[in-house]
């Protein structure tokens, strides 16, 4: 069983070393209270086909994850609060004309990403 386990696992991280990746991104917090883009509940990806331009504004970590994962919110539990109500301004460019579905792998990717101590701020 434990064998299996990691086999898994490994293969699941092999699958996100193989994943497109953005060439750059940048994610910056918005202030405290920043509301939600107007008509749109949780915010706003879009991306540029051709183009491989990918931007959020003003858009939770939630909404990413259900985007990127193809998931709806009941397929999920809710985290802690922050990842719904925090607010972010992605923006991300790729060479190449990637598809929907490749830039969904790639903000899959850039989720999962750890956060070194010298990017933080």
């Amino acid at each position: 069983m434990k064998k299996l386990l990691i086999a898994t696992l490994l293969g699941v991280f092999s699958l996100f070393a193989q994943a497109p990746a953005f060439d750059v991104a940048s994610i910056a917090p918005c202030p405290p209270g920043t509301p939600q883009p107007e008509l749109e509940h949780m915010g706003i990806a879009d991306f540029v086909y051709p183009g491989g331009r990918f931007t959020a504004r003003a858009t939770s970590v939630k909404f990413l994850l259900e985007w990127a994962c193809g998931i709806q919110p009941s397929q999920h539990s809710d985290g802690p609060a922050w990842v719904g109500t925090d607010r972010y301004d992605i923006l991300a460019k790729t060479e190449g004309n990637p598809t929907e579905a490749e830039m969904k792998r790639m903000v899959q990717k850039l989720l999962a990403r750890p956060v070194s101590p010298e990017t933080q701020s």
